[in-house]
């Protein structure tokens, strides 16, 4: 109990030396989302092709986006309405163009298009994609 108590008040002392409080955090931003924007970027689809991204793996990349899984939560997030809390005029354009973005992508993964060019598809479908969340603000 006494280490616990402490523990505490170094921690307090801490945030008081440094000058931050809870007041000092910027609000908490409500980020978008909706069943096929997650599945879209979740573990099983979007993380293969941005982990190998991150490697400069492109031949990698161009396969897992022309794998049907990718191709699938592509095509379920083209149909799939915004929620009306998160839709805006600014949003929508955004996802068409997110849509359209991907789909270069998955062409170029299909067509094994040279490393060069999967880069390219990849980094404007990523940022097509992140802009999607940014559209509301």
């Amino acid at each position: 109990m006494v280490r616990i108590l402490c523990g505490l008040c170094l921690t307090g002392t801490l945030i008081a030396a440094t000058g931050c409080s809870g007041n000092d955090l910027p609000p908490a931003q409500d980020v978008p989302h909706w069943e096929a924007l997650d599945k879209l970027n979740s573990e099983e689809v979007m993380y293969p092709v941005v982990i190998s991204a991150e490697h400069k793996d492109w031949k990698t990349v161009a396969s897992e986006a022309a794998k049907p899984e990718f191709k699938g939560a592509v095509e379920a997030f083209a149909s799939a309405e915004i929620p009306g809390k998160y839709a805006t005029d600014a949003r929508k354009q955004a996802k068409e163009q997110a849509v359209k973005d991907l789909k270069a992508l998955i062409a170029a993964g299909e067509k094994k298009a040279p490393p060069k060019q999967i880069e390219a598809a990849y980094k404007k479908a990523m940022q097509s994609l992140n802009a999607v969340g940014k559209a509301g603000k």
